[in-house]
């Protein structure tokens, strides 16, 4: 069960059925829990509200197992010149109490926004957002108030900016991506991918209670450097665990580097 008004189900149905699992959408006021365009602020962490949704899914259905779905869009942690997407994708059990989550820091979003004040401006950030599959929002510039969402045709897009344009005192309207799952193909894809990572840590059961889930909890820093072999701050091995009984196993690096390069090590490039 998913809690969800922009159509999660639709990115996610696929991955969960390969677990024998059918994903159904209740009604709920996520919304509530903050929205893109700024109506309502967020206070919540992105994997606070994702446990969130949950949790107003199980509520609303009295459904065992329960899906949560949050985004976050911004600069990149590591490039900051560049857009990136931060999802989170939460499964709970609250038969027995536990959840577990997958969650990805990608560059593929069309997340932007500009003040344009001509048509031939709005035109041409249209454009490059992917504009009409992915849908804009626009807000008149320098005034709160009144809010053009999920606009998604030409004739719609000049309509609004023609009539937004008229409420700024500078004539100018704020255009944004609306990125809103059911608005925003692109964000949909990523929540897809998202599920099936999601969908094969729940096929891995713990060895020890056999709740599912079983998967990455953290990492342990300490790579050898390879010129002096002292520990770097470079991850060394990984943890896997339970959610439920707390197991952990101690892995190597999934893509089995085992020194690091001495430009991570403070000795050797201090």
């Amino acid at each position: 069960m998913i809690a969800t008004r922009h159509a999660k189900a639709r990115a996610i149905r696929s991955a969960f059925r390969q677990l024998g699992l059918s994903v159904r959408t209740v009604r709920a006021d996520t919304d509530a829990l903050g929205t893109f365009s700024g109506e309502v602020e967020r206070t919540r962490t992105t994997l606070e509200c994702a446990l969130e949704k949950c949790r107003l899914a199980h509520e609303a259905s009295g459904e065992p197992y329960c899906v949560g779905s949050e985004g976050s869009f911004g600069p990149h942690p590591h490039l900051p010149f560049a857009a990136s997407a931060f999802e989170i994708l939460a499964f709970t059990d609250f038969q027995r109490g536990f959840s577990v989550h997958e969650q990805a820091i990608v560059f593929e979003t069309n997340f932007a926004s500009a003040d344009v004040g001509t048509a031939n401006e709005l035109k041409e950030f249209a454009e490059r957002a992917g504009f009409p599959a992915h849908a804009l929002v626009l807000r008149p510039l320098d005034t709160g108030g009144e809010i053009a969402k999920g606009i998604r045709s030409w004739p719609s897009l000049y309509a609004a900016y023609e009539h937004l344009k008229e409420l700024s005192p500078t004539r100018q309207v704020c255009v944004e991506t609306d990125m809103r799952a059911h608005m925003n193909p692109t964000r949909m894809r990523v929540i897809s991918s998202l599920a099936k990572r999601l969908a094969r840590r729940l096929s891995i059961s713990c060895a020890k209670c056999d709740a599912p889930g079983y998967g990455l909890v953290d990492t342990e820093s300490g790579l050898p450097c390879d010129w002096c072999g002292r520990p770097t701050q470079m991850v060394h091995r990984e943890i896997h665990g339970c959610a439920l009984c707390r197991q952990r196993s101690y892995l190597p690096r999934h893509d089995g580097l085992e020194r690091a390069n001495p430009a991570h090590c403070d000795y050797c490039n201090p």
